[in-house]
């Protein structure tokens, strides 16, 4: 399968809006997104950070998720597959390795998840990831850190 990550654009509000509404049980409580607030969130706040790395996952030409990391820092986020045809299929671990090839600096790429979503953190650990601690600031997140390949 061909996998490919796309820098995210203004015109990909609508199916990340889908997607992170479907799937908002994966992440800490916020409002429901709209294409409004996406697009503002995009022009006001994604254009305006060049250390944000915000791609769309596709599986060969086919959109499927979306992916992000901070290149400053190395946290990962923003993982998410929408596209529930592709589950198990080998695409979100393509798009987390090409992602942290791509991206990483000098330091540990390192990611947060609900300390109650055990299929992602399982996924994680798959992909190299290590469990190190709560995080400080979101007590129900536990920290995860990539392991050196």
């Amino acid at each position: 399968m061909n996998v490919r990550l796309k820098k995210v654009q203004k015109n990909d509000a609508g199916i990340i809006v889908k997607w992170r509404n479907e799937n908002k049980q994966f992440f800490p409580e916020q409002p429901d997104f709209t294409v409004g607030s996406q697009n503002h969130w995009f022009t006001n706040t994604y254009m305006y950070d060049p250390t944000d790395h915000y791609y769309i996952v596709s599986a060969d030409g086919t959109p499927v998720g979306t992916i992000a990391i901070d290149s400053q820092s190395g946290q990962i986020g923003r993982v998410l597959l929408g596209n529930k045809n592709f589950a198990r299929k080998g695409v979100m671990s393509e798009a987390l390795d090409l992602l942290t090839s791509t991206h990483r600096g000098p330091g540990s790429a390192w990611l947060r998840v609900l300390k109650d979503n055990t299929g992602a953190i399982e996924f994680y650990e798959r992909n190299g990831f290590k469990p190190v601690r709560a995080s400080y600031q979101y007590p129900d997140m536990l920290v995860m850190e990539l392991n050196e390949r």
